[in-house]
């Protein structure tokens, strides 16, 4: 059977080892059963992806070593069959009772322990629950964070891509951006670059924040233009195959005076402090911890509000979170963010963001993109 998986470079082989892995982390719990809505967990083990809607679809797979298979709505049918490496597919009728319809799909077994995932809608979850007889129910997270923490060599080449796509990108609307611009037209034309250059989408809303804007760090794009003697915080990112990429410039209008300048320089050292301690088997906050000391001996610590960083693949946040509480060791094929940042109130902001990978002997970053002050 050919399919168009949701990534065309993961193959059939890794989505069979992923389940592989998911059964055996559920069999050594006892659970009976995993299930999975619509969303990055379902992508990851079938290849199937799309947004939920009021129609119950499901990815449910047994611990009994039966096949894992798909509960969908009719009208999904052909759609997921040509999506996922998945056999077994059920359908139900609209106008009919879903949970009946679930019910009979597995009669046959013995249910008491059941993970659903945590992003799964209420409206689906109170019903089914019911329809697999009220089992002690689970989050999957336990189960699914474990492996998809630890990016496969074809995953890492995904993340690779997705931050070349965006660094290529930035650097071709460089001589675009001047004095008289707004946030919004910076946006626009960044995120259209992506897209030229190859992204299926941008991986999350571009962030552009010109002078006292860029002491927000998560500020949306206004109509507010460019000015000299002003900073430029961009914070943005490319999807590729479902696979994400996040990167953070800030570039300045005319030239900085020494204080500017002075906090600029202070952040890129940070952020190589990060980078020296992102290695296998390092904690997650000792590279947090790196940055902010960097950050500490150079007077500026208390104008780093956030996290080091956060782990990135077929969502733009997720596990391993690089903060300063975190003592989870990195496993070769983690991939992460490091993007120390300072923010002055109603005054700038700098921030200097790029995704990294371990592997047994070194880090490797996967956005490749120079990171001294860019003057506009």
């Amino acid at each position: 059977m050919h399919v168009s998986l949701g990534s065309k470079m993961i193959s059939v082989v890794e989505y069979r080892a992923r389940c592989s892995s998911l059964l055996g982390a559920m069999q050594s719990r006892a659970l009976d059963l995993t299930v999975f809505s619509p969303g990055p967990d379902m992508l990851y083990f079938s290849g199937y992806y799309d947004s939920p809607s009021e129609r119950p679809l499901l990815f449910l797979m047994p611990a009994d070593g039966s096949d894992a298979f798909f509960f969908v709505p009719e009208l999904e049918r052909e759609h997921v069959a040509r999506s996922t490496w998945v056999g077994s597919l059920f359908d139900w009728k609209d106008g009919t009772d879903p949970w009946s319809g679930l019910r009979e799909c597995v009669r046959k077994l013995r249910i008491q322990r059941v993970a659903f995932d945590g992003s799964m809608r209420a409206d689906w979850l109170l019903p089914l629950l019911k329809a697999l007889g009220d089992p002690f129910p689970l989050d999957s997270n336990d189960l699914v964070r474990p492996l998809r923490e630890v990016k496969s060599v074809t995953e890492v080449g995904l993340l690779r891509k997705a931050g070349e796509i965006a660094g290529n990108a930035f650097g071709k609307i460089l001589p675009q951006l001047e004095a008289g611009v707004t946030e919004r037209k910076v946006a626009q034309i960044l995120e259209t670059e992506m897209l030229a250059e190859g992204a299926d989408s941008p991986a999350f809303p571009t962030i552009v924040a010109a002078g006292a804007n860029a002491s927000v760090p998560h500020h949306l794009p206004t109509t507010k233009v460019l000015k000299s003697g002003e900073p430029v915080v961009i914070d943005f990112g490319a999807q590729f195959q479902h696979y994400n990429s996040d990167m953070t410039r800030t570039l300045f209008v005319g030239h900085p005076d020494n204080e500017f300048q002075t906090a600029y320089d202070a952040v890129k050292v940070a952020q190589a402090a990060g980078f020296e301690r992102a290695r296998a088997g390092s904690e997650a906050r000792a590279v947090d911890n790196a940055a902010r000391e960097s950050l500490r001996m150079n007077s500026f610590a208390e104008y780093f509000i956030h996290r080091t960083g956060h782990g990135i693949g077929l969502q733009v946040h997720e596990h391993p979170y690089i903060n300063f509480s975190n003592p989870e060791k990195l496993l070769p094929g983690v991939c992460f963010s490091i993007e120390p940042g300072v923010y002055f109130g109603g005054k700038w902001g700098i921030r200097i963001e790029d995704i990294v990978t371990v592997t047994d002997k070194e880090m490797e970053i996967l956005t490749p993109f120079d990171r001294e002050l860019v003057r506009l």
